[in-house]
């Protein structure tokens, strides 16, 4: 289940979609479930099919953290095989540390992958420096420099990898500003903020009030959890930031258009 590596040009535009990941009943299998790689193999054909410009497998949200090792590697080789030379595979290498993800990166580069989504550390409060770190050595194994990494990020999705981190966790930090009360500064430290300056700042630059200002003014959300999650994620698909983007701030996270006044 290979296919020739993919060229230095390999284009990230178009519809590149999630994919959902079939299960069939097995008393043999882990938690009495079993990947259905044929069907798997069935749906992402028909994504391209239905016009879809490529398919994202082992994505951050879905069920790659429950997988097997070999469960992993195996969606990651259906995906790309399934797709071959018809559209763009994206392979999921998010893991807790640098060496796991370094270790999927490999798999994604030998299979033949066109390119690989990836989240800081996903088990620990990474410092700045960690992170970059942490990218710099997915980067590598990818083959792309550090500078090019963070470029095709924004181009990508309109921002710079450690800002799509802030936000992320700026998301995190409304979460717990409205449905718990717990103080400001356990919360900033919580969500990965070094100091309660930082995390004021950029919450107020992001969202255009302060902690203290959003938690008055926003109480607990009564909505199911995925409606929720709807509500407070980026909303704007990515976009290729102009001199006046910049200038007025805009964003796929509904950020202020114009600074708070002091």
């Amino acid at each position: 289940m290979t296919k020739p590596p993919p060229t230095a040009g390999t284009a990230l535009d178009g519809v590149i979609v999630a994919t959902a990941l079939p299960y069939v009943e097995d008393s043999a299998a882990p938690a009495g479930l079993r990947v259905d790689l044929e069907r798997y193999a069935e749906h992402c054909r028909w994504l391209i099919a239905s016009g879809c410009d490529g398919v994202g497998a082992n994505g951050s949200l879905g069920e790659y953290s429950s997988l097997t090792d070999e469960e992993r590697r195996a969606v990651a080789e259906t995906a790309v095989w399934a797709v071959g030379d018809s559209g763009v595979t994206v392979v999921g290498v998010h893991a807790p540390g640098s060496h796991q993800a370094r270790m999927w990166t490999e798999h994604a580069r030998d299979i033949g992958a066109d390119a690989v989504l990836c989240l800081p550390p996903t088990t620990y409060r990474a410092s700045r420096t960690e992170i970059v770190d942490h990218f710099a050595t997915v980067a590598a194994v990818a083959h792309i420099s550090e500078a090019h990494f963070s470029r095709s990020f924004r181009a990508a999705f309109g921002e710079t990898p450690h800002r799509y981190l802030q936000r992320r966790r700026v998301e995190r930090s409304m979460f717990l500003l409205r449905e718990t009360d717990r103080s400001i500064t356990d919360i900033c430290f919580d969500v990965g903020f070094m100091s309660l300056g930082t995390f004021s700042r950029t919450f107020r630059e992001i969202i255009g009030e302060t902690p203290s200002t959003y938690r008055e003014g926003h109480g607990p959300m009564v909505a199911p959890n995925c409606v929720q999650m709807w509500a407070m994620r980026p909303r704007v698909a990515a976009v290729t930031a102009t001199a006046e983007d910049r200038a007025t701030k805009s964003s796929r996270f509904g950020e202020a258009s114009t600074a708070a006044a002091p």
